[in-house]
């Protein structure tokens, strides 16, 4: 099955062309079951190659003219209800007793149909039922031929008739025999079937491949079931055979080849040596060959039979297919049917070509002018020629309009490892509001590969308000029977709103009307839901014309299932590549169980793609969230453009590891434009030698390295600053860099504005001029010290200091003193401490030179059993931030004058030892003014306060607590 045909299962489920079949004005069939309906003219499915084309019609005894299209009304119809639109009377439905769970299957089930009754006798039930009218559905099954060979092709055509006078509901069919049946039944195989109209035939071209052969034949067998009962089972079922060529040996062999230009077929030069090929037969025996350095494979004479046979490509990215266009594929082996097969192989890097197909806008009214986005990414190293889409022609991607892409024009080239947007002008056709969406459904072919990639694009058409009907059948104590009285409610795919409710009648029937034109999930209360796959809850129509009933199959399923919505905004429509893109995503669990495990999966396939650099937290695979039914999280991240320009994407889906009652609203993507611009990136990077938080001439640092690297890829430069520490990057793409300082000289820390030392700076058009500042690290270059002259005092003595700077490095240092007070120390740095205090000069050394300062403080009165001081030392360029250096000593105290000194009050003396800190790098600094709205480099001390100090030291002091320093 197509891709296409997948997606439409899970979001669809075949609606598509049932609603378009609705309108009266498309000539199309409906994909549901449908009473009521008048015969349209015979039509047959052609067995095609992907996009679908559309399914069969079917035929009437005699022809009718088509409905003519209604006119819609002139002015616009409301088309949102303000409260959800009760449309049958409120009756109040019977609720079942659940007493237990499920019974198994061959017991009656244990919760009872809702309405139900007093059992009533089995020949009664056997009586109504017999009353009921009942439709008589045939089949016939033929081939094309009446012998094959075993690699031959099978055409199959399939009829199905309604020979009786009333509507066949919810038919479908069951198929076996010994082909491999490929194409779409046209929607025969769902769950829920078709409904014929009276008289109608359904013919299906199908095509098969022989897998096995019984007896020298190949057969198939096909048998309709009607739901609601046939008059004639005899005629039910239809079978075909045909003779088959068979030998008691088969030659099995052929060649690899990598596919280096895709044209589909091996060239010179490019075998594929190292493809394993492993043949199993039915009874489970294996037989293995690996290509050869030609690319060759032989296993010689092989038993004849039925073989499941694997490709295995020499390389995990690579692809490879066989005979069908599969990895693993079942062949009958006979002969030399299947001597020289051609095993392909291309190289993958995850998919050749990887496409999206965006709408400008969420909805649209008919004839608004649709803008459609084509991003089309060559992940192959080779140009691709002559791609082209094609198109459903019920939707756009049809016309003129979409210029060389057209089905059957001569395409377009896409470069090697390149990506390219395409942008689109049409118009919503008329009666798109008659179905209530607008919607391109394409396939992505090329010349040399076909089947690239599927893109699909759909918005809503406001502007009609219709009506749907349908009926639902549940399998009851005695069999499958209407289900009555049950509740049921239609939730808008988008919005999560529920817009109508309605009660089953006695025959199991819903009507809803007046609500607009749209497919909408179908709820039913209770422990019951739509069969089918649980992530696609059965997609009821609402059609502008009326139709015919759909037939609805429910199962009892007593699950509680969470049902995850993912929307996604970005900040602007438009943008110049140094912007910052601000990009909303929104999760929502609007089912009725808890969802586990939830993580929002980014789509990077592309080149264009959000670079995003922030994502507000947004959970990852490793960090699921757990979203309670009704809870709504909203998440806020930044990124950049392709620094390019052109198209930014923004998209992904929502995972989760729980069961999940409807996936189809898990996706998301997002769409906008960015102009390229060119800037200059220019600065300084200086040490602040006077402390006084800006750059002043003299105080530039040279020889800092700044690499910068474009968020939006494809750029690194960097640029070292010169004698004055100024830097330039002139005429660079404009877009975000992540900057990078490095520098040589250990005695230095550039943290940034970050404080990480990489900043994240954007350069518009008008350029960005940065001032960075740069830190001494005063640790790796002075040995402080600090000490009292006695090792005893009394409160109100006169204390003497001795302070003693060395310096261990290779620079001069400058503006050396001391400032603060430890958190626990009783002095505090004072101006009256020339030259080393605060508001002093400070001492300048030079390399291996050692000073000492002596200053004088009174011992507190209040001081008990110990004193402290504890204070920074500085020197100019340094921080207390970074690499600073603590010092600290005490002396003892003996409280009361003229007492003697005793054990009692006698305290523990310290180490006379100095504290250093290094390394510490906070985040928040900022500096002079840039643009973008991002953190400016640079930084300063200026506003700290020595509050903030006083914290930094605290730590650091409390380590001298209980013994006394004496520095020598």
């Amino acid at each position: 099955m197509r891709r296409t045909s997948v997606r439409r299962a899970v979001s669809r489920i075949g609606v598509v062309v049932a609603a378009f079949a609705l309108t009266g004005s498309l000539a199309v069939p409906s994909a549901l079951a449908q009473d009521n309906t008048e015969p349209t003219p015979a039509a047959t499915e052609q067995p095609s190659e992907p996009p679908a084309e559309p399914s069969p019609t079917e035929t009437a005894p005699a022809e009718t003219p088509p409905v003519p299209p209604t006119t819609p009304p002139a002015e616009p119809v409301q088309t949102t209800p303000e409260q959800p639109v009760q449309t049958t009377p409120p009756v109040e439905p019977t609720r079942p007793t659940e007493t237990a769970p499920p019974a198994p299957a061959e017991t009656a089930p244990a919760v009872p149909v809702p309405g139900a009754r007093p059992v009533q006798p089995a020949a009664e039930v056997g009586a109504k039922a017999a009353a009921a009218a009942q439709a008589d559905v045939s089949v016939s099954v033929s081939f094309d031929k009446a012998s094959y060979a075993p690699a031959e092709t099978v055409a199959i055509t399939v009829k199905l008739t309604n020979k009786s006078s009333v509507v066949a509901n919810g038919v479908r069919v069951d198929y076996s025999g010994k082909l491999a049946v490929s194409n779409t039944w046209g929607g025969f195989l769902n769950p829920w079937g078709q409904g014929m109209a009276p008289g109608s035939t359904r013919t299906l071209q199908l095509t098969g491949r022989i897998r096995d052969v019984e007896n020298g034949e190949v057969d198939l067998k096909v048998t309709a079931i009607v739901p609601e009962g046939d008059t004639d089972t005899a005629d039910n079922t239809g079978t075909a055979s045909a003779a088959v060529e068979v030998t008691p040996t088969a030659r099995f062999g052929g060649t690899a080849f990598e596919d280096r230009n895709l044209n589909g077929r091996p060239d010179a030069g490019e075998q594929a040596p190292g493809v394993k090929v492993t043949a199993k037969r039915a009874d489970g025996s294996t037989v293995e060959r690996t290509a050869g350095a030609d690319g060759r494979f032989d296993f010689g004479d092989l038993p004849s039979g039925s073989y499941s046979v694997t490709y295995t490509p020499n390389h995990h990215q690579f692809r490879v297919q066989g005979v069908t266009g599969a990895a693993t594929e079942t062949l009958f082996l006979s002969g030399t049917a299947f001597a020289d097969i051609a095993v392909r192989t291309w190289l993958d890097m995850f998919a050749t070509v990887h496409a999206s197909l965006l709408f400008d806008k969420p909805s649209y009214r008919p004839g608004d002018q649709v803008k459609a986005t084509v991003v089309l990414y060559n992940r192959y190293p080779n140009d691709l020629t002559g791609v082209t889409l094609k198109c459903h022609p019920q939707g756009l991607g049809t016309s003129s309009a979409w210029g060389d892409l057209v089905d059957g024009g001569p395409g377009v080239t896409l470069p090697g490892l390149r990506s390219v947007t395409y942008t689109i002008s049409d118009v919503v056709p008329a009666d798109a509001a008659d179905v209530g969406y607008v919607v391109a459904d394409c396939t992505l072919n090329s010349t040399q590969l076909p089947g690239l990639a599927e893109l699909t694009a759909e918005a809503r058409v406001d502007g009609v308000l219709g009506t749907g009907a349908g009926r639902l059948q549940i399998n009851g104590v005695f069999g499958p029977e209407p289900m009555r009285f049950a509740t049921t409610r239609l939730r808008d795919r988008v919005t999560g709103a529920i817009v109508a409710t309605a009660t089953s009648t006695e025959a199991g029937e819903i009507d809803f009307s007046g609500i607009p034109v749209d497919t909408y999930s179908l709820l039913i209360d209770g422990p019951y839901r739509v069969d089918g796959l649980l992530v696609a809850p059965f997609a009821f129509p609402i059609t502008a014309k009326p139709s015919g009933r759909v037939f609805i199959p429910v199962i009892i399923d007593f699950g509680d299932y969470p049902d995850l919505r993912v929307s996604a905004h970005l900040d602007k429509a438009e943008y110049v590549t140094s912007d910052v893109v601000e990009a909303t995503v929104t999760i929502r669990n609007i089912g009725d169980g808890p969802a586990t495990g939830v993580w929002f999966n980014r789509d990077q396939s592309t080149g264009s793609q959000l670079r995003v650099f922030d994502t507000g937290g947004l959970p990852s695979a490793d960090q699921g969230i757990t979203l309670a039914p009704g809870e709504t999280r909203e998440f806020v991240l930044h990124g950049a453009t392709p620094a390019a320009g052109g198209t930014v994407l923004f998209g992904g889906s929502v995972v989760t590891d729980s069961a999940e009652l409807d996936a189809s609203n898990n996706s998301v993507q997002v769409s906008a434009t960015s102009v390229a611009v060119t800037g200059d990136y220019t600065g300084v990077v200086y040490v602040d030698r006077d402390g006084d938080g800006v750059f002043d001439q003299g105080e530039g640092l040279p020889g800092v390295m700044l690499t910068a690297s474009s968020y939006g890829g494809g750029w690194v430069m960097d640029r070292q600053t010169d004698a004055d520490g100024r830097f330039a990057f002139l005429d660079i793409p404009g877009t975000v860099y992540s900057v990078h300082y490095g520098l040589e000289d250990a005695d230095y820390t550039i943290p940034g504005g970050s404080g990480t030392g990489r900043d994240l700076v954007s350069v518009p058009s008008a350029g960005h001029d940065a001032t960075v500042r740069a830190y001494l690290l005063l640790d790796r270059s002075l040995d402080a010290s600090v000490s009292f002259d006695r090792d005893r005092y009394h409160p109100g003595d006169t204390a003497t200091f001795t302070f003693s700077f060395s310096n261990k490095g290779t620079k001069r240092l400058t503006g050396v003193g001391v400032r603060g007070m430890h958190a626990e120390g009783d002095f505090q740095a004072q101006p009256s401490w020339d030259p080393i205090g605060p508001g002093g000069p400070g001492l300048t050394l030079e390399p291996g030179q050692r000073k000492t300062v002596t200053v004088t403080g009174q011992i507190p009165w209040g001081a008990k059993v110990r004193a402290m001081i504890g204070v920074a030392v500085v020197a100019d360029g340094s921080s207390p931030s970074h690499g600073y250096v603590f010092v600290t000593d005490t002396a003892e105290v003996v409280p009361v004058p003229g007492q003697p000194i005793t054990a009692a009050n006698t305290g523990t003396t310290g180490t006379g030892q100095p504290v250093a800190q290094g390394g510490l790098t906070p985040r928040g600094t900022s500096g002079s003014g840039g643009s973008g709205g991002l953190a400016d480099t640079g930084a300063s001390v200026v506003g700290l306060g020595w509050f903030g100090f006083v914290a930094l030291i605290l730590g650091a002091g409390a380590l001298m607590g209980a013994r006394r320093r004496k520095t020598a």
